[in-house]
């Protein structure tokens, strides 16, 4: 990945590589876009936008200053799947009125059989705008008569009341090909944006010579980014221009400075009603019940650890991330819902009320993308969290309490090796979020008995540990554990039945017991018995031929299997896997496999460690080369054959 940061979007230009191309005008089509069959350069693609255009201007209003967005796009419908891009979902601010969505248009062109073009216009009446919720609402609109072979093509405009700053970033990558991005930026001479820039390809920037035919941001000919397994922040990889505003000059005024440092950004949040005004809130009717609670503790790790499982246990996250107190936190409170914002805004009220040192953290989640840190723009985060220190030597906590499984001392995995924002007003400053103590750790010991027709009776003891335990925690609750269970190569299991303990004890592994009952694989005189059951490493996730972004499991692993099988005594082991030890030169994956038997009883014990997090795009040659070799030995099986007489 490139990234350039550009400067002051409205003050300077790069050489203009390519002029704004000649675009067919809104509900006008040429031929050969109808015929397309393809993309040339991007040719297993379901569907290709042929033109992704947005217009930015400045409107003053006696009421202010309204920003405006055109947007129009155009897009080829080349497969079956591509039909889902038909059905458009806009969603907005409507929160006090500030944004607002007008003049909606949207046609479909297809060929008949003569080879002529029909065009086919969206009625009204099939334009939806609903509530979603307090906040937001969506305009909604499925264009008709489409299917593969079809071009559609909408325009909207999005309009932000007073917003003066507020100017969408843009976007040139998507989950499908793009022919044509361009973004174009009308704002007044005296407003000056910062802006940066994510590419990997050419972009043209043009700045045009008059100053109200505005400045352009053009690519050409961008591929689909496609979603990769274990890649955090998908946003991070798309090429994109994010714009903030820098300073406003008037015409015979003093300049007005918005360039922001983390200080200045963290002074002004604190002065926010949804954000530092909700610090001090009297929160009714957690008086007696904490206090209770407390009552044993002795230390303030004690004190944060029981306030956290309060409000823990007491409120439910309605699925919304936010950096501030979206209803208030007394209203959340009554509720007993809220977002992470009010939950954990919540959390530091009752600390801070049981004089306990914490404050907000701003935070980006790992599928938001990574914040730049020498950019204080506010919109890079997704939520706050809570930061507290314990004292005593400890480590800083930071603490979601709206994650019903991660406890307060483990950094929640959402965020594990991102960078955040703390704000207070003795501190404002950007901390790193990494604990590479804390891992995803199972240990699975399992027994199984093998009868002459290949039938099995087993069970397992499955313990998990960290993050192990908070993922198998939530599959359970999801009620997916069995099926995870049952779901093995090389093998048909049955759970017959299935305990779970310790999900409530924080200091505990989960225990997982499995009875299960199933077939080995067999082949004439030959059964075939896999070692490698219940880790959950049953494919190899790493077989493309080549990847774009960064390998991210936000935390190092470990896996050991202990096993025990018996066979008939009229069987023997035909074939063993070999003992083996394969450690990578930087000992950041290490691979142990021991096997031995003693007449018809076969013991064996495998250990996979990885001591790394992440691993970059370029590396991935050699991680995909090791994942080969590891999940060829993990796949090979115990092979039994009858006895000779």
């Amino acid at each position: 990945m490139r990234t350039i940061l550009l400067g002051i979007a409205c003050m300077m230009a790069m050489p203009c590589l390519q002029a704004q191309d000649k675009l067919d005008n809104f509900g006008k089509i040429t031929k050969a876009d109808l015929e397309l069959k393809t993309c040339d350069f991007d040719p297993d693609a379901s569907a290709y936008c042929l033109i992704d255009l947005g217009e930015v201007s400045y409107n003053f209003t006696p009421g202010g200053v309204n920003v405006e967005t055109n947007f129009r796009k155009r897009i080829k419908i080349l497969k079956e799947d591509g039909n889902k891009k038909a059905d458009i979902k806009i969603r907005y601010y409507s929160k006090e009125n500030y944004e607002e969505v007008t003049n909606i248009g949207a046609y479909v062109y297809n060929l008949d059989d003569a080879g002529n073009i029909l065009t086919t216009k969206l009625e009204k009446n099939l334009i939806y705008d609903k509530k979603v919720d307090s906040r937001f609402s969506e305009v909604s609109f499925a264009i008709p008569e489409v299917k593969v072979g079809s071009v559609i093509e909408y325009k909207y405009r999005v309009t932000k009341k007073n917003g003066v700053s507020d100017i969408e970033d843009w976007y040139f990558q998507s989950d499908i090909p793009v022919r044509y991005s361009a973004y174009n930026l009308r704002v007044p001479e005296y407003f000056d944006f910062q802006y940066q820039v994510t590419r990997r390809q050419e972009i043209d920037i043009h700045k045009s010579r008059r100053p109200e035919d505005g400045q352009w941001f053009i690519m050409h000919n961008i591929p689909h980014l496609k979603e990769e397994p274990y890649m955090s922040g998908f946003r991070d990889y798309l090429q994109r221009v994010d714009f903030q505003l820098s300073t406003i000059t008037p015409p015979n005024s003093m300049t007005i400075d918005f360039r922001s440092t983390w200080k200045k950004l963290g002074e002004d949040l604190l002065e926010r009603e949804w954000f530092g005004l909700q610090f001090k809130k009297n929160i009714s009717g957690t008086g007696a019940p904490l206090k209770a609670l407390l009552a044993n503790a002795r230390t303030q790790k004690q004190k944060i650890d029981a306030v956290y499982k309060f409000v823990q246990t007491n409120m439910s996250w309605n699925g919304h991330n936010s950096y501030g107190s979206l209803d208030g936190v007394k209203d959340a409170w009554d509720k007993k819902s809220g977002s992470t914002g009010d939950i954990n805004l919540i959390l530091l009220n009752l600390l801070l009320d049981n004089k306990i040192k914490a404050y907000p953290i701003l935070i980006s989640t790992r599928d938001n993308g990574r914040i730049n840190p020498l950019l204080p723009f506010l919109d890079q985060f997704n939520g706050v969290y809570v930061y507290a220190e314990p004292g005593d030597g400890m480590q800083p906590m930071v603490m979601n309490a709206a994650d019903k499984y991660n406890p307060s001392d483990m950094y929640p995995y959402d965020v594990q090796l991102t960078s955040a924002l703390v704000v207070g007003k003795d501190i404002t400053q950007i901390v790193s979020i990494e604990d590479p103590s804390k891992k995803l750790k199972h240990v699975v010991n399992l027994f199984m008995q093998i009868d002459e027709a290949g039938k099995i009776e087993g069970n397992a003891t499955v313990n998990s540990f960290e993050y192990g335990k908070n993922i198998r925690r939530k599959t359970y609750d999801d009620n997916n554990l069995g099926k995870f269970f049952a779901d093995n190569e090389g093998i048909k299991i049955t759970v017959d039945s299935m305990e779970v303990q310790n999900q409530q004890k924080d200091s505990l592994p989960l225990l997982q017991k499995v009875y299960f009952s199933g077939n080995i694989q067999q082949s004439g005189e030959y059964g075939f018995i896999p070692y490698n059951l219940f880790t959950g490493l049953a494919k190899n996730p790493f077989v493309a031929e080549e990847r774009s972004s960064d390998i991210d499991f936000g935390f190092n692993q470990s896996f050991t299997i202990i096993g025990n099988y018996t066979i008939p005594v009229d069987f023997e082991y035909e074939e063993l896997p070999k003992n083996i030890r394969m450690i990578l030169p930087d000992s950041s994956i290490m691979m142990t496999r021991l096997i031995q038997k003693n007449d018809n009883i076969l013991n064996f014990k495998v250990t996979i460690d990885f001591q790394r997090s992440v691993y970059t795009a370029e590396e991935y040659p050699d991680v995909k080369e090791v994942y080969k070799r590891i999940f060829a030995f993990l796949n090979e099986h115990v092979v039994i054959k009858k006895k000779k007489k």
